[in-house]
């Protein structure tokens, strides 16, 4: 995971809190136009204020923000505000966008899986003028390598575009690289999901850590969930609440005998009961039961057990109290009529 380096507490607006581990910065320009394009890289940031030309776009993509003198000089050739600079180098950061009097700023971070299955997620900014785009990344990441292809080749119509378009292009190239990430996810869920049908007994957990050898991630199962459209076996569970004063133990133990006589129920795990709370005029008793849905169904199935648990509870002489409402009158104000006078004759 990324660490967020801040400026101190107390820091003036427009601190660089420059990462520790991030490399000198490397500065590549490509200027284009319909017509042509010029790659370069810059050794001497002072270049860069000769570069605005308004018939053609500039990008400047910045790799590396290792250097605060080479950064506030790249701020200073495109005269940028010092809280959009701020914002350039302190990383990573959520999503965002802000606007300034000339030009707009962009923060985006894009996932990328390593070969041990460990996702990170760098960040980029993304600072747009009329003729100009700026992108500063911590590192070289490789991510916006296609669009340049596509600019020097002239493919599409990124070159009759301007900066605005640039940006966008580059933003779709990171969105792009989140679908990789997902696949791998989803080849994760199903490892998981074949291992619930491969042992589909419903179970608390599995103190374990598995490592999906396709999908690369680690993926740790707290707890096994059930897919019904797939796993046969399905719990069924009801609530009955019993008076107050009645004895639970022997209430819970009818209810599972109940259940367990019943043919619908499998043997293995067995019906059980418990009491998680209790009400203010009753004791809800929970019964829990499994069922195999290739042989059950399992709405009949819930329907049974709940009404045979109450003919049980019935047949026990068990109360089940409805509902008690106390009701507070108050004493009947005066009648509007006593308190006018006598009505005309």
């Amino acid at each position: 995971m990324f660490q967020k380096h801040n400026p101190e507490i107390g820091a003036r607006p427009g601190t660089l809190a420059i990462p520790p581990d991030s490399p000198f910065p490397k500065v590549t320009v490509l200027q284009y136009d319909e017509h042509s394009v010029d790659r370069f890289e810059i050794e001497d940031v002072s270049e860069l204020r000769v570069l605005e030309d308004k018939r053609r776009v500039t990008w400047v993509d910045v790799q590396g923000l290792g250097d605060e003198a080479t950064i506030r000089a790249i701020g200073d050739a495109f005269e940028l505000h010092p809280l959009a600079l701020e914002d350039a180098v302190n990383v990573p950061q959520r999503a965002k966008t802000e606007l300034y009097e000339h030009h707009q700023l962009l923060i985006a971070r894009t996932p990328q899986l390593n070969d041990s299955g460990d996702v990170r997620a760098p960040q980029v900014c993304f600072i747009v003028g009329k003729r100009y785009l700026l992108t500063f990344q911590e590192r070289y990441y490789g991510f916006f390598d296609p669009v340049r292809k596509r600019i020097v080749a002239g493919l599409g119509a990124i070159r009759s575009r301007g900066s605005g378009y640039l940006a966008y292009a580059l933003m779709d190239a990171m969105i792009d690289r989140y679908y990789p990430v997902a696949q791998r996810l989803s080849d994760g869920l199903e490892e998981l999901e074949d291992l619930v049908l491969e042992n589909p007994r419903p179970r608390r957990g599995v103190p374990n850590l598995r490592r999906g050898p396709s999908a690369g991630i680690a993926i740790a199962i707290v707890t096994v969930l059930l897919n019904y459209t797939r796993n046969p076996l399905r719990r069924l569970d009801f609530e009955v609440g019993i008076g107050v004063n009645e004895d639970l133990t022997a209430a819970q133990q009818l209810g599972v005998e109940v259940l367990s006589s019943m043919e619908a129920m499998i043997d293995e795990p067995p019906p059980l009961s418990a009491i998680e709370r209790s009400g203010d005029w009753s004791v809800p008793i929970g019964f829990f039961a499994w069922v195999d849905q290739r042989e059950t169904d399992f709405m009949k199935a819930k329907s049974e057990a709940t009404r045979l648990v109450k003919v049980a509870f019935d047949d026990a002489n068990i109360e089940m109290p409805e509902p008690i409402y106390r009701v507070h009158m108050s004493k009947e104000a005066e009648s509007p009529a006593r308190s006018r006078g006598p009505g005309p004759p």
